[in-house]
């Protein structure tokens, strides 16, 4: 059994105590930059400015109202609700919403898949307050 030193021991405590924010996938300034760096994707400004876009009633049930519902494949990330050609906000299953945001340059691209699923699970920590979205 191969000996363990007193500094590999602090970093695997160090390492285990990370908080989600501190993790290697990303943290809060890589959701800036990526939406600084994209402010021009579709879904990015539906982000950046959400109070002058539309919502829909949350696909998955309940009352609350959805704006984009992230979802990652690979090294990209992408929304599964997405503005149509009418202006109004469309829900579309995985596979769907893919090939449309990839047919409308509406993705961010990562250098990693870890790094676009953190990003398709944390971006809601961009804005101050999620309670923004517009009530039915």
């Amino acid at each position: 059994m191969p000996q363990i030193d007193a500094s590999s021991i602090s970093l695997l405590v160090q390492d285990a105590l990370r908080t989600p924010s501190q993790s290697p996938e990303g943290n809060y300034s890589q959701i800036v930059s990526a939406l600084e760096d994209n402010k021009d994707t579709p879904f990015v400004k539906r982000i950046l400015d959400p109070s002058i876009y539309p919502t829909i009633p949350d696909p998955r049930g309940g009352n609350m109202r959805s704006t984009h519902l992230m979802a990652d494949s690979d090294t990209r990330a992408y929304p599964m609700i997405q503005m149509n050609e009418a202006g109004t906000l469309e829900y579309f299953d995985h596979e769907n919403a893919l090939a449309n945001a990839l047919r409308n340059n509406n993705t961010i691209d990562f250098k990693t898949p870890e790094e676009a699923a953190y990003f398709a699970r944390n971006y809601k920590k961009y804005w101050a307050n999620e309670k923004q979205l517009t009530k039915p």
